[in-house]
């Protein structure tokens, strides 16, 4: 296959990340991708598949970019991924664009319908989602108590065991 080629094949798969078309589609969720490689690795979560194995330690991953990431973070302790506003560093690039959005912009990316709140993290959308539907988080093992919160959960459990 020629690099034109390779490289016409890249573009067009890439193009569909902005234009949100996903025509790869798993057979066991209905979950779609925009590239058929991505596809692969998530059909690998259903069947337990982990063809790419850790040399050093011989964990076993989905796909090659878990793996590295896997390397980098566990053995190596290479972090390639830099922040250029503050210089902390990364082993994985997600990390980096993760912590460049909570930590630099201020973007409020989760948001409720119900209430109109914007949170940075969607764990905290979820924790408030929880609360609106009456779902606890945690149950006090001493008297059956519900929290909405860990936290809540934590400090209860802290008064009782005193």
């Amino acid at each position: 296959m020629s690099s034109d080629v390779r490289r016409k094949d890249y573009l067009e798969s890439h193009e569909r990340c902005h234009n949100v078309e996903k025509p790869y589609v798993c057979k066991f969720c209905d979950k779609a991708f925009t590239q058929n490689g991505t596809l692969g690795a998530h059909i690998r979560t259903h069947t337990g598949e982990k063809p790419y194995s850790c040399t050093e330690c011989s964990k076993s991953f989905v796909n090659s970019s878990h793996l590295k990431r896997h390397v980098r973070s566990m053995h190596t302790h290479e972090k390639p991924y830099s922040c250029n506003q503050c210089g902390k560093c990364f082993a994985d690039g997600s990390n980096l664009s993760k912590h460049v959005r909570f930590s630099h912009t201020g973007e409020k990316s989760y948001a409720c319908n119900k209430y109109c709140k914007r949170y940075v993290r969607n764990s905290d959308l979820k924790r408030h989602m929880r609360k609106h539907a009456g779902e606890g988080s945690g149950k006090c093992d001493s008297c059956g108590a519900e929290f909405s919160s860990e936290e809540s959960l934590g400090a209860h459990q802290c008064g009782k065991n005193k």
